[in-house]
């Protein structure tokens, strides 16, 4: 092998809608993607960064809490909100303060938002439902073998329509109802250990992700009108899901990404308490 090589860097993205403004920048080729991609679902990509298959990649915020002795956040990079999300849904046949005991089949594609469902409907509702992990399919919305579903990303965007649920829950205006602060979904890391071997790279893609970022959300009309048909929404529809986004990790979304880490330690899904590192 040539030791001189340079080392090339693995990041993961999702496909997801709500990814695209961050995104736009290398899809349009405007900025230059100095990295090789791997496209996945988010808890695909959670574990592939685990496994150290990947270098950098967008991953939930609990992914993160869980392994966060190995990992930096890459700084002002996250996707959450201040309220409503639109794409974090809790999806009820019932309502919800008569979910206790019931079955509840929740999104195997996420991390994060399945911690923080539990958290609301014990905190806000007093229940302790059934909880079981799976795909959301045809099969699961149209039989009688649960009461509710967790669904995120453009999938929940489709269902939040369907006449068989009457209730719906949007898990980042839940968070701020209890908390007053804004929840952090998912945000960008690095490996530490690929961090310490090549600095300068991990800090040039960084400056790319920002760029691709700006040029996306001064496009953020043209992104509606390409990609709201894919979650059946109208234009209007999407725009008005991307101002509900924040893509930056700051301020008062520091703070909400603390509580939401205290509250996994609290429960046990973290060993030691999570701090928030930063690469720099």
């Amino acid at each position: 092998m040539d030791q001189s090589a340079p080392i090339v860097t693995r990041l993961g993205r999702t496909d997801y809608i709500n990814t695209k403004p961050v995104l736009y920048g290398f899809d349009k080729q405007i900025v230059k993607e100095e990295f090789v991609t791997t496209r996945g679902e988010p808890s695909h990509l959670n574990r592939l960064l685990a496994e150290g298959t990947l270098d950098i990649s967008l991953i939930s915020s609990a992914a993160y809490a869980a392994a966060w002795k190995e990992y930096l956040i890459l700084p002002d990079l996250s996707i959450s909100s201040f309220g409503h999300v639109g794409s974090v849904l809790l999806l009820s046949r019932v309502p919800f303060e008569k979910l206790d005991g019931k079955s509840i089949v929740l999104t195997e594609s996420s991390g994060s938002s399945v911690e923080l469902v539990k958290f609301l409907l014990r905190d806000l509702f007093g229940v302790t439902p059934s909880y079981e992990t799976g795909r959301i399919s045809r099969d699961t919305i149209s039989g009688n073998s649960c009461s509710a579903v967790l669904s995120i990303g453009d999938d929940a965007l489709r269902l939040r329509h369907q006449s068989i649920f009457l209730h719906v829950l949007d898990l980042g205006e839940a968070w701020r109802r209890i908390t007053g602060l804004p929840f952090v979904f998912a945000v960008w890391a690095v490996r530490r250990r690929h961090f310490a071997i090549c600095p300068d790279a991990c800090r040039k893609i960084h400056k790319a992700i920002l760029s691709s970022r700006e040029h996306g959300l001064a496009h953020l009309d043209d992104i509606s009108i390409e990609v709201h048909a894919d979650a059946n929404l109208t234009i209007a529809e999407c725009r008005k899901y991307f101002n509900h986004l924040h893509y930056g990790l700051n301020g008062a979304y520091i703070k909400g990404l603390e509580a939401f880490f205290d509250y996994l330690h609290k429960m046990k899904k973290a060993a030691d308490p999570v701090e928030i590192r930063f690469m720099t």
